[in-house]
C-alpha cells in the first residue's frame, strides 16, 4: 500500500503538471532518493521530487504516512531532517528540500501537525497535508 501511494502521488503530480504549466523534472523513490546525512548515515525519504516552472524549481523530500508508525517514530524521522538542516547540510543540487508529510487521514494530519508545532523551527521546513491534497499543495507552493 505504501509503495502504491507514493506511485499514485507521482501520477497525480504528472497529471496536474500537464494542466498547470509546470514540470515534474525529477522523481525518485527509495532507495534511489536516499541522501548522505553528513554523519555517516543516510536520510531516507520515501521520495524526492523536483518541480519546475520556468527558471523556478522546488525540491521536496516526501514522507508518506500510512498511520502505521507511532507518532514518536514519526517525530524521530522528522527530527533527522531538522538536524540535517540545522547543521547547514545541503540536499540535491546544493539546496535543502522542503519536507512534505502526506498523511492518509485528516486526524493523522492534525496529530502530526500538533507534534511538529512542538519541534523548534519545524514549521519552516515541514508541511503536513492529507494525501489527496499533496500534489495541489506542491503546485501551489511552486507558484509562490
Amino acid at each position: 500500500r505504501h509503495t502504491i501511494a507514493v506511485s499514485e502521488l507521482y501520477v497525480r503530480l504528472v497529471e496536474l503538471a500537464r494542466s498547470n504549466s509546470f514540470g515534474v523534472s525529477e522523481f525518485a523513490t527509495e532507495p534511489g532518493c536516499y541522501w548522505p546525512n553528513g554523519l555517516g548515515g543516510l536520510l531516507k525519504p520515501d521520495a524526492h521530487t523536483m518541480l519546475t516552472r520556468g527558471a523556478v524549481s522546488d525540491h521536496w523530500w516526501i514522507e508518506h504516512d500510512q498511520a502505521t508508525e507511532s507518532l514518536p517514530t514519526v517525530r524521530r524521522k522528522l527530527q533527522t531532517y531538522l538536524d540535517f538542516w540545522h547543521r547547514g547540510q545541503q540536499g540535491p543540487r546544493g539546496i535543502m528540500p522542503r519536507v512534505l508529510v502526506s498523511a492518509i487521514t485528516e486526524q493523522r494530519v492534525k496529530a502530526i501537525t500538533a507534534m511538529i508545532r512542538r519541534l523548534p523551527e519545524a514549521e519552516e521546513l515541514v508541511t503536513v497535508v492529507q494525501s489527496h491534497d499533496a500534489p495541489a499543495h506542491m503546485a501551489q507552493t511552486l507558484r509562490q
